[in-house]
């Protein structure tokens, strides 16, 4: 179905979404829009629309895989959508996030690349049980990846995020997801740097003294 949309599907589900170049949209790119599940949007390519891909409201068990999107005002969202699986998508050069989920449980989101964004690589808002895992999210304007407002018990593992603005992984609630991700420690090396110098002065001092 088509309409100010480049592809709309309501309350539709089992279809293939392949191949497709939408360019230059006013609106969304894809629009998967209530209860539509069993989707497979593939090999797609997005660019100048408003939303690239677009799931919200009880979306479930769509795969979305190998799309390209890019220069959209916000790459790929999911809202009140679960159990769908993103995985070798590129979401470059977008206004928000590569990729955003909101109030969307039980995702994985796997082997993503989401660079060069102008807010967040990855944004997760009131979203958990999600598993993000070997994504790509670099050179961001503000956070390669943002686990933020309530999002818990979501697991992250394998994630390179390198060169963000702000901060490379942000967790608000560290307590409550799981993080092993090779951008983790990225923003405190200079800490821990500088306390390991200090200790080694004062140990050096110590010995003079004596």
């Amino acid at each position: 179905m088509t309409g100010i949309d480049g592809i709309f599907l309501w309350n539709s589900s089992n279809n293939k979404l392949n191949n497709n170049f939408i360019n230059a949209t006013n609106h969304e790119g894809i629009y998967i829009y209530t209860s539509s599940s069993n989707n497979e949007i593939s090999n797609n390519t997005v660019s100048y629309a408003g939303f690239g891909i677009k799931l919200v409201y009880l979306c479930e068990n769509n795969t979305i895989t190998n799309n390209t999107i890019s220069n959209t005002d916000l790459g790929i969202f999911l809202r009140e959508s679960s159990r769908n699986f993103l995985t070798s998508n590129i979401a470059n050069f977008n206004g928000w996030s590569g990729i955003d989920l909101e109030y969307s449980t039980e995702n994985r989101l796997y082997n993503n690349t989401v660079n060069f964004n102008n807010n967040n690589g990855i944004f997760l808002v009131e979203s958990s049980d999600n598993k993000l895992d070997y994504n790509n999210a670099s050179n961001n304007i503000e956070y390669g990846i943002n686990i933020n407002n309530s999002s818990r018990n979501n697991i992250l593992i394998g994630n390179i995020a390198n060169s963000n603005g702000k901060e490379n992984i942000h967790v608000v609630d560290p307590e409550n997801n799981t993080v092993n991700s090779s951008g983790q420690e990225l923003p405190f090396q200079g800490s821990i740097l500088t306390i390991i110098a200090i200790a080694s002065t004062a140990l050096i001092l110590g010995k003079r003294c004596r």
